[in-house]
């Protein structure tokens, strides 16, 4: 069987500046946690006819969601750094498996804002944002093998 990232997720963030520590993300809401892609633009060389003479792309961009509910005696992600939905800084966010062994997704560089919501049923949360930059070198996005944080096979 294939060791995957997947499950609960641990979720770690750190200002880019290197201005205050690594944070660890409470668990997240289930099946909050996400990562999606919007393609780059697609430009091309048309020719008479019909047809390209060359294709070129952008870069892709990122955006990560999780959610985080209210609860007592729980300090929220980011709170010293964030106002009216707005967080200041960027961040690294690096998402570990529960699965020992497991791919490691780490964002280079994002900038981050959130969105309160509150229902009867699914209670008071907050549903944070992380969109990704051009770090100063490297991917947006990179993928390593073998640092899992769980105990699972």
């Amino acid at each position: 069987m294939a060791i995957i990232l997947w499950g609960k997720p641990t979720i770690t963030i750190t200002n880019v500046s290197g201005s205050s520590a690594n944070l660890t993300v409470p668990t997240p809401v289930a099946d909050s946690t996400q990562l999606s892609t919007e393609s780059g633009d697609k430009h091309t060389a048309d020719i008479e006819g019909g047809g390209y003479e060359a294709i070129r792309y952008d870069k892709n961009s990122f955006t990560f969601t999780f959610a985080v509910r209210f609860a007592k005696n729980r300090t929220m992600p980011l709170e010293d750094k964030s106002a009216d939905g707005v967080i200041t800084g960027t961040y690294k966010i690096v998402v570990t498996s529960e699965e020992t062994g497991a791919p490691t997704m780490t964002i280079n560089e994002a900038s981050a804002r959130y969105e309160d919501e509150f229902s009867a049923d699914d209670g008071a949360r907050r549903i944070y944002t992380f969109e990704s930059i051009m770090p100063a070198s490297g991917n947006q996005i990179a993928w390593t093998h073998g640092s899992g944080s769980g105990s699972g096979q």
